[in-house]
């Protein structure tokens, strides 16, 4: 997990049949989830949900790596809807697949992007490509691993 948690949001969950535990971390500039394994206490997957800064106003990626941080996406792989700001004001919820292997996060009622364990990958809602920081939005998968609900 990043070393410099942001104060103003970190939620978690752990599912009853798989025994994982999902955190929803909001670091400098963006907005991250994390899957953990049984017992585990460092992420096994994860995935960028948003960026809480303007995308003009993003420090250069040398920032991040001075401060061991996740980066928020580059404009170039992100759909309009990627900046969330304050997210800690909005209304946040993990959504679980049956077999607690996949997990989701939602803001607002309205997915932000999910985590498949069995697949190793991650898929966010505003990725219009895939890229470093998850896989192109698949309404397909997502509907495989999870009863339907809003996007």
């Amino acid at each position: 997990m990043p070393d410099h948690r942001s104060e103003s949001l970190f939620l978690q969950s752990t599912n009853d049949t798989s025994g994982r535990l999902a955190v929803l971390d909001e670091v400098e500039g963006s907005v991250w989830l994390y899957l953990m394994p049984r017992g585990g206490e460092q992420p096994e997957f994860y995935c960028w949900l948003a960026n809480t800064l303007a995308l003009d106003e993003q420090p250069s990626l040398v920032h991040y790596q001075a401060l061991n941080l996740p980066p928020p996406a580059e404009s170039e792989f992100v759909t309009p809807g990627c900046v969330l700001l304050e997210p800690s004001n909005h209304a946040w919820e993990f959504r679980w697949s049956a077999d607690g292997e996949s997990v989701a996060a939602l803001c607002d009622n309205n997915v932000r992007g999910f985590i498949c364990a069995w697949m190793e990958s991650s898929y966010a809602y505003h990725i219009r490509a895939d890229c470093p920081w998850g896989r192109a939005w698949s309404q397909r998968m997502f509907d495989r691993r999870f009863k339907r609900i809003g996007k």
